[in-house]
């Protein structure tokens, strides 16, 4: 198997942008038009609105712009295994050797690809991040799993994911069926 780079989609990004800028437009109305509306008996509950809804989306609009010029790579497949997080840590990968199978499930009209390894504890204490760690660990109790991935946020279709991974999982583990 060649190397599969994954890079994030620009369409999601786009609709992210889209919203983002949006709701800043809607906190300025509130700075700007606070003493029309009618949301206390002063404008200063309008105005921290405003500033609230200004300061998250705002920063929900630097993101997307990063990301939509950026493409950061999301996931990449190769012969050595998965590289889950390519961009913070390009050598950790979770190796065929350790992958069980994979599993899916759908949340809330989201597909998530489960990925079952051998040993999920050894990936729960390698983590060095808190909140990663704490996230897996949720993960492995919930989807008894501290992996799993959703397309939606990536440039393929949830079918085409789970078919190029069970195809690596195939091509590596051959007496494996993912």
């Amino acid at each position: 198997m060649e190397r599969i780079e994954i890079y994030s989609s620009r369409k999601r990004v786009t609709l992210h942008l889209i919203i983002s800028l949006f709701f800043v437009a809607v906190g300025l109305y509130f700075i700007l038009f606070g003493s029309t509306l009618s949301l206390g008996k002063s404008p200063v509950m309008a105005h921290g609105i405003g500033i609230l809804v200004i300061l998250f989306f705002g920063l929900g609009v630097f993101v997307s712009l990063k990301n939509l010029f950026g493409n950061p790579l999301m996931l990449v497949i190769d012969r050595k295994g998965l590289l889950l997080d390519p961009k913070h840590h390009p050598e950790d990968y979770v190796r065929w050797g350790d992958i069980d199978h994979f599993s899916e499930i759908q949340i809330e009209g989201e597909y998530f690809v489960i990925i079952h390894v051998h040993d999920p504890d050894r990936y729960i204490e390698q983590e060095t991040n808190a909140i990663k760690k704490e996230l897996m660990k949720f993960n492995l109790q919930n989807y008894d799993s501290p992996f799993n991935l959703t397309a939606s946020s990536m440039d393929i279709k949830h079918q085409g994911l789970l078919e190029l991974l069970r195809k690596g999982l195939h091509r590596y583990q051959p007496n494996k069926v993912g």
